[in-house]
């Protein structure tokens, strides 16, 4: 165990770093699937009748465009390092379901090992204090 208080601080920051990041992309692949079973509800609601869906549709930077969609039944979804995929709904409900099921596991992983550092840094800090004091 590293006692060193100079040298656990940097590698708390970085935890923190990566646990937020973990966290990101868990809340990505969970908003996927709100977007996936809202997708699915208005094909339910329309399928009869083959109304188009109108949306804000994301085109990067931050900006939003009018859309219309006419079918709903296929979604591109990113399989990571810049690859889409054509997934139906059904499809991709069940692969972002599996993703962000890992993704948590790498969160609570990232939690265990933030905290774990944390806790050694307060050891560390108190060890030095009360070596400065006596």
């Amino acid at each position: 165990m590293l006692l060193d208080p100079a040298l656990l601080q940097p590698l708390v920051v970085r935890r923190r770093a990566e646990y937020d990041a973990a966290v990101a992309e868990e809340v990505e692949w969970r908003a996927l699937l709100a977007q996936v079973d809202a997708l699915q509800a208005h094909r339910a609601r329309h399928a009869a009748d083959g109304k188009p869906l109108k949306m804000l549709a994301d085109v990067g930077a931050g900006y939003r465009q009018h859309a219309r969609v006419d079918d709903v039944s296929k979604i591109s979804v990113d399989i990571g390092l810049g690859i889409y995929v054509e997934l139906s709904l059904a499809e991709a409900t069940v692969f972002a379901s599996k993703k962000a099921e890992v993704q948590a596991r790498v969160v609570q992983g990232a939690k265990d090992e933030l905290l774990r550092l944390t806790a050694d840094l307060a050891v560390a800090t108190a060890a030095v204090k009360s070596l400065g004091s006596s």
